[in-house]
């Protein structure tokens, strides 16, 4: 197998590994960050929780980044000797969360810059294609 051949094969395989990582979704409390990253649980969430939401990404929208009451822990000295982790569940109730590496996308980019020089015979940095 021709050493081009090889390194292609590597080049996708990383590609379809990492593309795995660049959006996820997952399901709990707002974490913080843009809300429009956000949809609350309909079934779960109070219309007060979906109300603050809808305000926070038309907030978020005209450009107000006043970061939205996200989930926390707090530990709390209940008597002065007993320390307790509170949760708070932030503004919007639970619901599912996209989030997005920017890093992996980046490699995204990179591997696609790769497999494109490769495949088309171009000579590193020179911009001539290899005889």
């Amino acid at each position: 197998m021709p050493t081009e051949d090889i390194i292609m094969g590597a080049l996708v395989a990383a590609q379809n590994y990492i593309r795995q990582f660049t959006n996820q979704s997952t399901y709990g409390y707002f974490c913080g960050g843009d809300p429009r990253d956000f949809s609350p649980d309909a079934e779960v969430c109070t219309p007060e929780e979906i109300a603050n939401h809808k305000a926070a990404c038309e907030a978020w929208e005209k450009g107000d980044r006043t970061p939205p009451d996200a989930h926390r822990h707090d530990l709390v000295s209940t008597d002065g000797t007993t320390t307790v982790m509170v949760s708070r569940p932030g503004a919007f109730g639970m619901g599912v969360y996209s989030s997005s590496d920017a890093e992996a996308d980046d490699v995204l980019d990179q591997l696609d810059q790769a497999m494109a020089a490769l495949g088309s015979g171009e000579s590193e940095g020179t911009g001539q294609v290899k005889p």
